[in-house]
């Protein structure tokens, strides 16, 4: 028997649809657990992509499969709508799916007291908390590329490629392409400062390192897909693309670039 938990968030819609599909998977015979565990054979997200990212965190980044079922927007994460009834009994049961395997990015804050350590599947964000210009000294490997200097650099995956990192004019990467993109926030061009105005899109292979200039930002802070994980100054942060693998549940004819085109055009 297939043990099943449900994640999600509060809206009066998501409340709505976790009841009926808790009936629904009841009266089919599967097993609910009360809270994420071991045993947990596929985890079930109601909500939106916002939803879907809080469950990863709050359950810990498990390799177990992620259904999303979509109350919310875009729902790029989010695979079946609640009406889609038989899909999901079938789907729980192991059948009729396809997995989407996502590498996460992970971020190793050095503080200066020590490592703070945490992981995103869309984005990590490096700006100031408050409303001042950031001043960051990058690497690319073991490369200096510049200061930046602006409002804060985004380093996102192919999965995030289409949340902060699209509204930002960065590219659209299909998720089967294992690669990070960095983009800068508002950077600032003139005759004392030069930085990069576009994405840079990187190899799964090469680490991005942003060191903290001392005479820049009142409190930096850093957010894995939009969760404050650390906020004070800070040594240096290294950012790279983990080995660790999320899996999304998909339909057999899933078709990324169908989405983008449903979604966004």
């Amino acid at each position: 028997m297939k043990e099943l938990y449900i994640f999600s968030n509060t809206s009066p819609q998501s409340v709505q649809v976790r009841e009926d599909v808790t009936a629904l998977l009841k009266k089919k015979g599967f097993k609910l657990a009360e809270e994420f565990g071991p045993s947990v054979d596929m985890i079930i997200v109601i909500g939106g992509d916002g939803a879907f990212l809080h469950a990863l965190s709050a359950c810990g980044y498990p390799q177990t499969p992620f259904l999303g079922i979509n109350t919310g927007h875009l729902g790029f994460f989010q695979e079946l709508n609640p009406d889609e009834k038989d899909k999901i009994v079938r789907f729980c049961s192991g059948e009729g799916y396809t997995i989407q395997e996502n590498r996460l990015l992970k971020a190793e804050i050095d503080t200066g007291s020590g490592i703070v350590k945490d992981y995103a599947l869309n984005d990590i964000l490096v700006k100031d908390s408050g409303s001042s210009v950031i001043n960051l000294r990058l690497m690319i490997g073991d490369n200096f590329i510049e200061e930046f200097f602006g409002d804060g650099v985004l380093v996102s995956t192919a999965a995030g490629s289409t949340a902060y990192n699209y509204s930002l004019g960065g590219a659209i990467v299909d998720p089967r392409t294992p690669a990070m993109q960095l983009a800068p926030l508002a950077p600032i061009n003139n005759k004392a400062y030069r930085t990069f105005t576009s994405s840079l899109l990187l190899p799964p292979f090469l680490d991005i390192t942003v060191e903290l200039i001392k005479r820049s930002a009142d409190l930096p802070a850093f957010y894995a897909d939009g969760k404050e994980i650390y906020k004070g100054p800070f040594k240096k942060v290294k950012i790279s693309l983990s080995k660790h693998i999320i899996n999304v549940v998909r339909n057999e004819d899933y078709d990324f670039w169908g989405k983008v085109a449903s979604k966004f055009l």
